[in-house]
């Protein structure tokens, strides 16, 4: 097993190089529409950071990003967060209905939902340098698959598909001065985001922020068998209940709050190039 503080920008651009980056698996369970009540979300780590670290292999201009500063050597920490940490959102919400019968006998129902599918996998990358404040979405084809169980005519099949990719860029700088002012999408990598990339450095940014309301419930594992490949899972509960007893008696800072934009709906064209 490869310890995560080693897997820094540098050290993933020379497994790049060398053509030794696996995938990186995560399964979710209870997804809405699948019979066995779970979904295996698979990213090919290749693919991802070529499109992740090295933008100025495509040779088309991008909107609202300059490419050229979109190198491994400026990237700081690359970090998960959304819907593909499944802990976050969860599944039952309370509500109870008793059905009465003769001699006062009922059944108690508890209602529960199914989480609905995510929609994407959405990564922010932390930069040394400014890149751009818009976002960026790319490789939206055979980069992240999805498989689950679905029931028809014939009995359980699998249905596999693709997962759209998500990618914010962020200076260190323009991230810390978002999360002040309420930006949802910093705020989500601080409160519960997943460093993939650069754990130190990630470690290190998110040090000034006072009081830290940090609660992640994932943690990720590496295995390195001549293939660098990673696995999301949950983290222990016992660590889970420690980290919040940690932060109890920390005075939470309000924050402006402000409207989330709907990355989909921002204007952007497609890249059809491999690069």
């Amino acid at each position: 097993m490869a310890n995560s503080r080693d897997i820094t920008p540098e050290y993933m651009q020379s497994r790049y190089e060398a053509d030794t980056l696996g995938s990186l698996g995560i399964v979710i369970p209870e997804v809405k529409k699948f019979v066995e009540g779970e979904l295996s979300v698979n990213a090919d780590l290749t693919n991802l950071w070529k499109y992740v670290a090295n933008l100025n292999a495509f040779s088309i201009e991008i909107p609202n990003i300059d490419k050229r500063k979109v190198t491994p050597k400026n990237i700081s920490a690359v970090c998960i967060y959304g819907s593909t940490l499944y802990r976050h959102f969860p599944t039952q919400f309370a509500r109870t209905r008793k059905t009465w019968f003769g001699l006062r006998k009922g059944v108690v129902e508890t209602a529960r939902t199914e989480r609905k599918k995510p929609r994407d996998l959405d990564l922010m990358i932390l930069t040394k340098e400014k890149v751009g404040e818009e976002l960026f979405c790319a490789g939206r084809e055979r980069i992240v698959e999805t498989s689950g169980k679905k029931y028809g005519e014939y009995g359980d099949y699998t249905v596999k598909e693709n997962l759209k990719l998500h990618l914010t860029y962020r200076s260190e700088e323009q991230f810390l001065r978002t999360f002040q002012v309420g930006d949802a999408l910093s705020n989500a990598v601080v409160r519960y985001g997943l460093p993939l990339v650069g754990e130190g450095n990630f470690e290190r940014i998110i040090s000034g922020i006072s009081p830290l309301q940090r609660m992640p419930l994932h943690e990720i594992s590496w295995y390195d068998s001549g293939r660098l490949s990673g696995t999301i899972v949950e983290i222990d509960k016992k660590t889970i209940q420690q980290t919040m007893q940690n932060q109890s008696n920390q005075v939470n800072i309000s924050q402006v709050e402000t409207p989330f934009v709907d990355p989909w709906k921002v204007q952007i064209p497609r890249i059809d190039k491999d690069g």
